[in-house]
């Protein structure tokens, strides 16, 4: 399967990733078969969030004898710096690594403002700090704030959701 570059953080992944917000609506047993046959069909990229109920569980479950292998990605509401370490505290636990690829504080309405002491965006630091996460990054579904963190510097990672009838304007968030 071809590989694209995610973002700024110079890691390589499959062009279609593995979002898991569908497999809360599977059993684990279901769940431990589509999962590995993702990764046997080519997926390198697994993108889940605290939010997606019992997702992260069933990705531990069905990844964990791979996960030198694969690249994680979590995301936490992150209302706070204690807050975005204690979710990811319990992401580890439940996909059964001691750090994730990819850190994200998801679907931000505002950008964070990285100067604020116990904010969200100094929790995303002290996980990388921590070597919980190797790299930091935000969701939104608002593209003012999507392009005002890309050109912030402050991210690793933008997502946004894309695809191929994306609007000219949201598809210039790329280059950004």
């Amino acid at each position: 399967m071809e590989k694209i570059r995610l973002g700024r953080t110079g890691l390589m992944v499959s062009r279609s990733g593995f979002g898991a917000i569908p497999i809360q609506r599977l059993d684990k047993a279901e769940a431990g078969r589509l999962l590995p046959k993702a990764y046997e069909s080519g997926i390198n990229f697994f993108d889940t969030a605290r939010s997606y109920t019992d997702s992260e569980e069933k990705i531990g479950l069905a990844l964990a004898d791979v996960r030198g292998e694969i690249l994680l990605a979590t995301k936490g509401k992150g209302e706070n710096r204690k807050k975005v370490l204690e979710d990811l505290e319990m992401s580890l636990r439940l996909l059964r690594t001691d750090y994730v690829d990819l850190l994200q504080i998801h679907n931000l309405k505002a950008p964070l403002d990285p100067e604020e002491p116990d904010g969200a965006y100094q929790g995303l630091l002290a996980a990388r700090e921590k070597r919980m996460t190797r790299f930091i990054g935000m969701t939104t579904h608002r593209l003012d704030v999507a392009l005002e963190a890309a050109a912030s510097g402050l991210y690793d990672t933008v997502q946004f959701p894309l695809s191929m009838i994306s609007a000219e304007k949201d598809l210039g968030l790329i280059a950004a």
